[in-house]
């Protein structure tokens, strides 16, 4: 918190404490910046987290901490803020080569990613559901059996991929711009 004030202080701009893996710090945060700004013109989604290569934690460990920064947690600050997005507003969410669709080898699974957003194709709810599987399946050692690559970082890139497609198109009327 201290280096994000430092930051913010260097640049001129107002520092809002927001932790991505706490909905209560996330839907203190969008009250704070409404209550102050009444709304927002863009909001832009950076957070990552990897376990390095030479991480000691079982890979079984890492799916879930992952997905829930880089996925569920840039979903819950997204659907948290949208309401403050004032029309014409943009969504940039930072994701990664790592999420291109060709890591999935499984042509059904990858279906499901390639209709996202599309009408009668992946919804949000669908795609969380998804997401979830993933987790679950790596905890269970049955992830590459299903189609499953051995990446969590990628996985949860495809899923902000994926999550963006679906928000654009769902945001498209109230003139939002939502892109990776």
């Amino acid at each position: 918190e201290e280096l994000g004030r430092a930051a913010a202080s260097r640049i001129g701009c107002e520092y809002v404490h927001l932790d991505l893996c706490s909905e209560d710090s996330i839907h203190a945060a969008a009250a704070a910046v409404r209550q102050k700004h009444g709304g927002i013109d863009a909001l832009v989604n950076n957070a990552g987290f990897a376990f390095k290569a030479s991480s000691s934690t079982p890979f079984r460990q890492q799916a879930r901490p992952t997905l829930q920064v880089n996925f569920f947690g840039t979903l819950a600050v997204t659907e948290a803020f949208l309401p403050l997005l004032r029309p014409g507003g943009q969504v940039v969410n930072v994701a990664s080569s790592s999420g291109h669709l060709s890591i999935i080898k499984s042509p059904v699974l990858r279906g499901k990613f390639e209709s996202s957003g599309e009408l009668g194709g992946l919804d949000m709810m669908g795609l969380k559901k998804l997401m979830e599987e993933f987790v679950e399946s790596v905890e269970d050692g049955s992830h590459q059996a299903v189609g499953w690559p051995n990446s969590c970082y990628g996985v949860s890139k495809l899923g902000v991929i994926a999550m963006t497609r679906i928000l654009a198109a769902e945001q498209r009327e109230r003139g939002i711009t939502v892109t990776a």
